[in-house]
């Protein structure tokens, strides 16, 4: 693969990676193992990671499911500080009230339209899983 100028994360182990090589917007699942992620991010061959800045546990959630998602985080941190990558961590509401505008409160109905404007800006079909990866590599491709 070219050298790409960014690799955005969705953070969670049902996440996403977007990332632009040659023009093109790609866009992937979150590789299964820490090891995978890693080859993964050596392949796509960044100059920079963008993650979204999530991780904090919200009371009435479930506290092992908080502590895991946040270990998930900390390994893909990990993962860009050993290859040597700068990390930009966006917040989801800045990222997608800068990308979409308003957007549904309800979370379903937001990821439906995240999805939505992302597909009618790139011209391509994008996995629901997906979308908030892409969104976030076009905000930053927008910056």
């Amino acid at each position: 693969m070219s050298r790409t100028t960014t690799l955005a994360i969705d953070a969670g182990e049902t996440g996403a990676f977007a990332w632009q090589a040659d023009g093109a917007i790609e866009d992937c699942n979150m590789p299964d193992t820490p090891h995978a992620v890693a080859a993964m991010i050596r392949e796509i061959d960044p100059a920079e990671v963008v993650i979204e800045k999530v991780g904090f546990h919200v009371q009435g959630n479930n506290a092992s499911a908080s502590a895991k998602f946040a270990q998930h985080v900390g390994e893909l941190r990990g993962i860009a500080v050993a290859l040597g990558l700068p990390i930009v961590e966006i917040g989801p509401a800045k990222w997608q009230r800068e990308l979409c505008g308003t957007l549904p409160k309800d979370k379903s109905a937001r990821k439906k339209a995240i999805q939505a404007f992302v597909e009618n800006r790139i011209g391509a079909t994008v996995t629901l899983r997906n979308a908030d990866a892409v969104g976030i590599l076009l905000w930053r491709v927008d910056q």
